[in-house]
């Protein structure tokens, strides 16, 4: 951080407001960077094993040593074309990842500097979008988030609520005037006394 501003204001959101393709060209020669690593392990894992054994580390045989690989290069002591081509593609793209990444560290290095020149220089205008940007506007995209759940919730409650009172109240009636004629059914078929007779009788009348 640079002066009060630098404190107040990360270094992380003055690179990103005022110079995003700083950002993006330092982002894209880190993903170079890791295209070329992922080639390499790549080449070095599909090497015959004679290549292989030339340029592996003493102690570790599933990593490579850069110095034996361009001594196997330079001396290719039974090794064939294709071993040949194989190590010398496997160097090429050791020294395209090293390139990239010295960009990256170079880029990077400018645009910290860019960044702390633009930190000490911000005008009050720009002060106070930066500090909106780093306090207010979190705060209210927190609150705008609560919102949404909280009317997402809502609605989901009202759908639930449609879904379980879908069936209209008419159908309701017939489906509870159908049971209790089916209640009624089974109860003229059971026998009793003349007391409980009569007792199936009042209740079938309330049914």
């Amino acid at each position: 951080m640079v002066g009060m501003r630098g404190k107040v204001i990360p270094l992380g959101l003055i690179k990103k407001t005022y110079f995003p393709e700083d950002l993006a060209k330092i982002q894209k020669l880190l993903r170079k960077a890791d295209e070329t690593a992922a080639n390499s392990q790549g080449i070095f894992e599909n090497l015959s094993e004679d290549a292989k054994e030339a340029i592996v580390k003493d102690d570790d045989d599933t990593k490579y040593e850069l110095k034996k690989l361009k001594a196997a290069i330079k001396s290719p002591i039974d090794l064939t074309a294709d071993d040949l081509a194989a190590l010398q593609q496997l160097l090429h793209e050791i020294d395209a990842e090293k390139a990239y990444k010295k960009k990256a560290k170079t880029a990077a290095a400018e645009l910290e500097k860019k960044t702390e020149a633009k930190a000490q220089a911000l005008t009050d205008t720009e002060v106070h979008d930066m500090l909106e940007k780093t306090w207010i506007a979190p705060v209210t995209d927190a609150i705008q988030s609560v919102m949404q759940r909280v009317i997402d919730d809502f609605i989901r409650a009202l759908k639930d609520l449609e879904e379980k009172y879908a069936n209209p109240l008419s159908e309701l009636d017939k489906q509870e005037q159908e049971e209790s004629a089916k209640l009624k059914s089974l109860m003229r078929e059971l026998t009793g006394s003349d007391t409980d007779v009569k007792a199936l009788q009042l209740l079938m009348e309330e049914l």
